[in-house]
């Protein structure tokens, strides 16, 4: 396969600071930019916290159909697009044009979910909404809430997902039969010095959080909650508290309401790295995620995770024990002791050299390769066709 393929990358920004869909992009394309790949971007013409150069343009999200195709048609001939990878824009305006673009241009498209497949499952809606989900899956076969997805799947060409644990829940979520268009590629990091990595027994006594500072699924309230459990107990540690979001204030008026005396609020950081070097442990407490990339963050710098047992691809980060701790799901008082037993084991700083170790399977390396096989694979089955 030729590697000097047109890859456009559509998705709500490029911008790496805006969360871990963009990240995980940038991280992606700068690898493919060195294997000899020309990488384009399309993304909505609202987010303007990035300055679209050569190799971006912009479109209206929930554009209608003409005018979707009128753009993209434009842009996938003018730079000769070879592959489309949706970084989980969906809707039926995409799936429409989608289908448009398979059949009329040949294009392959890949479409990427950046989080647990039924994560709209996980909002808590009220009896009357679970009524009637309940009620259309029997009538369907499916939750209504899947309905995008089922088009979605119907309308690419190969349907990634970041965890091999996902594609039971995806396909009992879509009630699909056949499950052939599914690859899993797990979210990549770029490998760091580990010269440069703080030893755990040097870090100063600090736990982190991380986050987007949005309640649902974030779950920051829990953490504080534990946080308090854990500081009425111990006074050594101080947990910062990174990210910024909606909720900043609700989030910040609530841990002012708790009286905590060892916290820190950081806010908005470009470079979380010194961050996850200068903290022992990394707290998260989400209701769900995709993949949970700041774990592998905390744990390329030694940085041991504790987090709730509450999404199946965390078990592809954590392992309990060996290179963070994985709490069961909800239950507060348990998470809080876990970490005052932790900052009692004086052998603990095994922990985190496991954790530094395990991160390798996930290096932007390893992951691109998985990206070259895919491609390669459509681009055969395009000649082929």
């Amino acid at each position: 396969m030729k590697n000097n393929l047109n890859i456009l990358f559509i998705l709500e920004t490029p911008n790496p600071n805006r969360g871990g869909i963009a990240m995980s992009t940038v991280i992606l394309s700068n690898n493919l930019r060195k294997r000899g790949y020309r990488i384009n971007y399309a993304y909505f013409s609202h987010m303007h916290d990035y300055q679209a150069g050569d190799e971006a343009f912009t479109f209206k999200e929930y554009s209608s159909e003409d005018e979707m195709k009128r753009i993209f048609y434009h842009e996938l001939k003018k730079r000769k697009i070879d592959i489309i990878i949706d970084q989980d824009i969906n809707g039926s305006n995409m799936c429409a044009l989608f289908k448009m673009i398979r059949k009329d241009l040949h294009i392959p498209i890949i479409y990427c979910v950046h989080t647990l497949p039924d994560h709209d499952r996980y909002w808590k809606l009220g009896w009357y909404y679970n009524l009637t989900e309940y009620l259309y899956k029997l009538r369907k076969g499916h939750f209504s809430s899947a309905e995008r997805y089922i088009e979605m799947y119907s309308s690419v060409d190969r349907y990634v997902l970041l965890s091999p644990s996902f594609i039971n829940i995806a396909k009992d979520y879509y009630n699909l039969s056949d499950c052939s268009k599914f690859r899993v590629i797990p979210n990549a990091i770029e490998p760091i010095d580990n010269n440069n990595i703080i030893k755990f027994d040097d870090k100063p006594k600090q736990f982190l959080i991380v986050s987007r500072l949005v309640e649902h699924p974030k779950n920051i309230t829990a953490a504080l909650r534990i946080w308090k459990k854990f500081e009425d107990k111990n006074q050594d540690y101080t947990l910062k508290l990174a990210g910024y979001g909606p909720d900043e204030n609700k989030i910040l008026n609530y841990a002012s309401n708790l009286n905590l005396r060892n916290f820190e609020f950081i806010g908005k950081t470009n470079n979380p790295g010194i961050l996850y070097n200068q903290s022992r442990y990394f707290m998260m407490t989400s209701i769900c995620e995709g993949f949970g990339m700041t774990l592998v963050e905390a744990q390329q710098y030694g940085c041991i995770p504790f987090a709730f047992d509450s999404y199946a691809s965390l078990h592809d980060i954590v392992d309990d024990s060996y290179n963070g701790f994985i709490i069961n799901n909800g239950n507060e008082n348990m998470y809080a002791n876990k970490m005052l037993e932790c900052v009692k084991d004086v052998n603990i700083s095994r922990v985190s050299m496991n954790a530094v170790k395990s991160v390798a399977k996930f290096d932007s390396s390893l992951i691109t390769d998985r990206w070259e096989l895919l491609f390669n694979e459509l681009c055969n089955i395009k000649l082929e066709s």
